[in-house]
């Protein structure tokens, strides 16, 4: 007679003298604690963006800034220009307004409440990858290439 193994470890003989209920609750921990650190690395933002310069509208209600955006070593800086509330402490993820793949000298200039000028001195076409003409009540003008 051939006597088949279980594919499965007998569990009854082979703990013997092991607290099997302090095993379930440490692997229990083990795994929250892995979830929990998945979750808090996945809601990281490795990008870290710098402020350049901001402007403010004639009417003093809306400022637009000049940033620059790292995400790390893998990855090329992007220049980025964004609108929102003067009164509001700066926030790079809303407004988004003009963005472009690498470090160019960007200006901006309100010519009105709601009128937006922005300069990107040797920005080349190919690496603009946002180019928002109107926000909400917003009109914004683009000189792009060589210096203006």
């Amino acid at each position: 007679m051939i006597r088949k193994r279980s594919v499965c470890p007998r569990f009854s003989k082979s703990l013997r003298g092991i607290n099997t209920t302090k095993m379930a609750v440490t692997r229990t921990s083990s795994s929250l604690l892995l979830s929990f650190l998945l979750i808090w690395l996945m809601s990281c933002n490795a990008c870290s963006d710098t402020l350049k310069s901001k402007a403010v509208s004639v009417d003093g209600r809306l400022a637009a800034n000049v940033f620059e955006r790292d995400c790390g070593a893998t990855t090329d800086f992007s220049s980025i220009v964004n609108v929102q509330s003067a009164s509001d402490k700066f926030r790079g993820e809303e407004g988004l307004l003009f963005v472009a793949r690498g470090r160019y000298d960007l200006s901006v200039t309100w010519t009105g409440p709601r009128s937006l000028v922005i300069n990107c001195r040797g920005c080349s076409r190919n690496n603009i990858f946002r180019e928002v003409v109107a926000l909400g009540d917003i009109d914004v003008r683009y000189n792009l290439g060589s210096a203006q």
